[in-house]
């Protein structure tokens, strides 16, 4: 038995042996059509879970983020975050990128914890109306602030300065999992809060990969087609390999087309290709 304990990140955590049966027997199907069953219901478990309307599932955290913010925030405008926060750190220049937005960072008094004070204040109007706040986030667990948890009426009391403003709040839960075992909450506690959240299969829940999008129908919906413009629909390069290898050796098969067409799939329309 290897004693070596690598605590560089819980992202380190690997599949258990059940876990692997079960990725290994799970049944599948198309996620761009929507009939992969047991995405299907690991999005619908996600949702009872949030107490929101609907899920997607993604393949990273990041990508949960991106996606978000592309979706609330509009571009030259801001995004209000704790200043050692991923979103404003590592992910920054991906939202300068794929976005055009900016972060309006706040350093918290004490390990990442923002409070509803604080959100009040960034949100006060600014007098020349240049920096324009489409967006708050709030990490919990604050990965920074080593683990930090945000208490559940602290992120009711962000919430409230939220709506005053009328601005929308965003929950990157990636390790919300770990925040409610020490808070004695649920995720629904939390969500309810937020008007959008996102939480991550591989921190500490031994999943190699992947996270889920959590929000309301409409939020959802626009999430699904920027996970298409973003790349997230990408099947594996050892999949795609395959089956480019076997076009090579049938052209005359790929040239015929498929023989019939499929029905429509669950929350989406025939591909065009099956419409020509």
């Amino acid at each position: 038995m290897d004693a070596h304990v690598d605590l560089r990140s819980d992202t380190v955590s690997k599949p258990s042996d059940a876990m692997r049966r079960a990725m290994a027997s799970a049944e599948v199907g198309d996620d761009w059509y929507g009939d992969d069953p047991t995405v299907n219901r690991l999005q619908d478990l996600a949702a009872e879970l949030t107490g929101k309307e609907a899920a997607v599932y993604l393949p990273t955290g990041t990508l949960c983020n991106q996606i978000a913010l592309h979706a609330f925030v509009r571009a030259g405008h801001y995004v209000v975050c704790e200043a050692t926060a991923h979103v404003g750190g590592p992910e920054a220049a991906s939202s300068a990128v794929m976005s055009g937005i900016a972060f309006h960072r706040v350093q918290a008094a004490s390990r990442g914890l923002l409070t509803g004070g604080q959100i009040a204040a960034a949100l006060a109007p600014d007098p020349y109306d240049a920096a324009v706040v489409d967006l708050v986030t709030i990490e919990n667990t604050h990965q920074v602030g080593g683990g930090s948890v945000l208490p559940v009426d602290e992120m009711q009391a962000i919430a409230a300065s939220c709506a005053d403003r009328g601005v929308p709040l965003y929950l990157d839960g990636a390790r919300i999992f770990n925040a409610c075992a020490v808070a004695g909450a649920t995720i629904a506690d939390y969500a309810s809060a937020a008007d959008a959240m996102m939480f991550c299969l591989s921190k500490g829940l031994g999943a190699p990969i992947g996270s889920v999008l959590a929000g309301d129908r409409e939020f959802v919906r626009e999430a699904r087609r920027l996970k298409i413009l973003f790349g997230g629909a990408a099947a594996g390069r050892h999949h795609g390999s395959g089956r480019a290898d076997r076009a090579r050796r049938r052209p005359e098969a790929v040239a015929r087309g498929p023989r019939e067409r499929p029905p429509a799939c669950r929350g989406h329309r025939p591909h065009p290709a099956w419409l020509r």
